[in-house]
């Protein structure tokens, strides 16, 4: 009979202001580590209050904006940026309740959407259903929808399910609301 098989021990961790990589060893313990995940968090920093942009990359990864099938590109104004005067956070913003927003890696490995905050701009925004549909590595599809909630302004955090894991892009209609924080792991 087989002795039980050991779980591996991390040999390292290391903290970034963005990331937490931990390297973990190979299945028999005498190989040499190996990255086991890192997080990613989008905190739309890099977009600059009171100007737009057609799309915004922040650390590899590619935030797009369409308008039905066409893209946003060129002189067009997609993409917004609002600041919370509470907590200083940034905020993407469409230009129009008719665009969709996706997000891909710039690489175009898969990826796993952990969780969004997305927040309405004002009280009189009402109750919103959003619907994310994740385009699998696999090349099937995968979709998770959301209620974020009416007359209250603050971000709400949504957390993504399991079929989630191995995207290589997600795309939502935001409609009237604003998006920040998407933590990511790759």
């Amino acid at each position: 009979m087989a002795a039980p098989a050991e779980a591996s021990q991390p040999c390292a961790a290391r903290i970034t202001g963005v990331a937490l990589t931990v390297a973990q060893n190979a299945a028999g313990g005498s190989e040499k580590c190996k990255t086991v995940g890192a997080e990613t968090v989008l905190t739309m920093s890099g977009l600059t209050v009171g100007g737009s942009a057609s799309i915004y990359d922040e650390s590899g990864y590619v935030l797009s904006a369409r308008a039905g099938l066409r893209p946003c590109g060129g002189e067009q104004e997609c993409i917004f940026a609002v600041r919370d005067a509470r907590d200083s956070r940034t905020f993407a913003v469409p230009a129009s309740e008719n665009l969709n927003f996706m997000l891909s890696s710039e690489s175009e490995r898969p990826f796993r959407l952990k969780s969004i905050k997305i927040r309405n701009p004002d009280l009189a925004t009402p109750t919103q259903s959003i619907m994310f549909v994740g385009k699998l590595a696999s090349g099937s599809t995968t979709a998770y929808a959301i209620t974020v909630r009416g007359n209250y302004t603050e971000a709400q955090t949504f957390t993504f399910p399991e079929s989630f894991g191995e995207v290589v892009s997600f795309s939502w209609s935001p409609k009237r609301t604003e998006v920040t924080d998407i933590r990511l792991a790759h």
